[in-house]
């Protein structure tokens, strides 16, 4: 699913970002954390965060004006399905002191999660990526850009701690590659994120623009789930349309795996071997059983996908990466260490808080209490930092200053 406040004033001249995009001084200073030790003795890297604007009128500015009625008039028109969720999909407790709406306020989010869970950098994940399933690419793709302006002037600079997250309308290539090389020179949007439903696998070539310009730009590729069956992309289970939430939601990770496996067999991943690829809230046990179907049927096919040269499984464990949330919870915790190991999830398991939500997770107790230190430690942390070296390369050089360099 889907404080202080400063931005690193050094950053600025630091980065390379297009005029189009500007990067805001600081506004305010963030809290000192000077002799703080964290709980498990290393901050947290939490990989999504489903923030928003207050209002419908703080995006308004930042959109073409031919757009501004119809944005008044019928917002994002990407309207999920209509399922019951304990009365909504948010925790009643993530409402501020002050009323504003449930990860709204980054001082409130620092209270009430970076704070207190030790987080280093927290990727804020949007609630943008379903206008991807529009009809309309040309207005998904122009709130898209507002989104990503929004970000990058009012949300992002209210908090060191926020990384923020490139939202595209992928069923026009041209534009979101157009977007991503417009955004994506700013050091503190990390990852380009589009909607996991989609009108087409996307390991078909239509798409592979997008991977070039990221791999270009060393930006990883993260869907989410919960955008099944909006839009253009039909029922949101192979079978049909689920009358109830949990069967809906137990199914997301079925178009994660046609995903998964469209972008080995069409030969996407092999195609751009510096792409790094996320599936957010698909769940992760279900990887194991469909990688050995993979590398058994290529075996036996590989004349089908002549571009593929080693199996399936292994440009799966190397460009893939996997978010926690949900963590599927079987009575025998062992039974999930297993599964992950078999996927290599110390490499490719990224700890996945998914606050706001009713259901996200807790980083101190969401993984199991028998997972090895090494593995808790590059889930909770090192995976993510891996995975986002070049851009926090330029976040923490700016930081420190040219004196710390001598």
């Amino acid at each position: 699913m889907t404080t202080a406040e400063t931005a690193v004033t050094a950053l600025t001249t630091a980065t390379s970002a297009p005029a189009s995009v500007k990067v805001p001084p600081a506004t305010r200073s963030a809290p000192s954390t000077a002799g703080k030790v964290p709980r498990l003795g290393y901050q947290i890297f939490d990989m999504e965060i489903h923030n928003s604007y207050r209002s419908a009128k703080e995006l308004i500015e930042y959109l073409p004006e031919r757009y501004r009625q119809r944005y008044r008039e019928v917002g994002t028109q990407h309207g999920g399905l209509a399922f019951d969720q304990r009365g909504g999909g948010n925790r009643r407790d993530a409402v501020s002191p002050d009323g504003d709406p449930p990860a709204t306020s980054a001082r409130f989010i620092a209270k009430q999660l970076l704070d207190p869970y030790d987080v280093e950098y927290i990727v804020c994940t949007g609630g943008m990526y379903p206008v991807g399933t529009l009809p309309d690419v040309e207005y998904a793709a122009a709130l898209c850009s507002a989104y990503n302006d929004w970000q990058t002037e009012r949300w992002l600079p209210q908090d060191q701690r926020f990384l923020g997250t490139i939202a595209i309308a992928p069923e026009d290539p041209e534009l979101a590659v157009a977007e991503i090389e417009r955004v994506g020179h700013h050091p503190r949007m990390v990852e380009v994120i589009m909607s996991a439903a989609s009108s087409q696998p996307y390991g078909k070539k239509r798409y592979w623009p997008i991977y070039a310009a990221c791999e270009r730009m060393a930006l990883p590729v993260a869907t989410h789930t919960t955008t099944e069956g909006r839009g253009i992309t039909g029922s949101p289970t192979s079978a049909g349309y689920p009358s109830r939430y949990l069967e809906y939601h137990t199914n997301l990770g079925l178009n994660c795996m046609a995903q998964l496996a469209s972008l080995v067999c069409e030969g996407a991943l092999a195609a751009h071997p510096g792409l790094r690829f996320i599936l957010m809230e698909g769940g992760v046990s279900w990887v194991p059983p469909l990688l050995w179907r993979l590398d058994q049927g290529w075996k036996l096919l590989r004349s089908e996908m002549p571009q593929l040269t080693e199996l399936p499984s292994a440009y799966v464990k190397r460009q893939m990466r996997f978010g926690t949330q949900p963590i599927e919870e079987p009575s025998n915790p062992d039974l999930l260490l297993e599964t992950w190991a078999l996927v290599n999830g110390e490499r490719t398991l990224l700890f996945s808080s998914d606050y706001p939500h009713w259901d996200a997770d807790d980083a101190f107790r969401a993984l199991p209490v028998r997972m090895p230190a090494d593995m808790r430690r590059r889930i909770l942390r090192e995976n993510a930092r891996e995975l986002f070296a070049a851009k926090l390369g330029q976040i923490e050089g700016a930081r420190q200053g040219p004196e710390s360099s001598r």
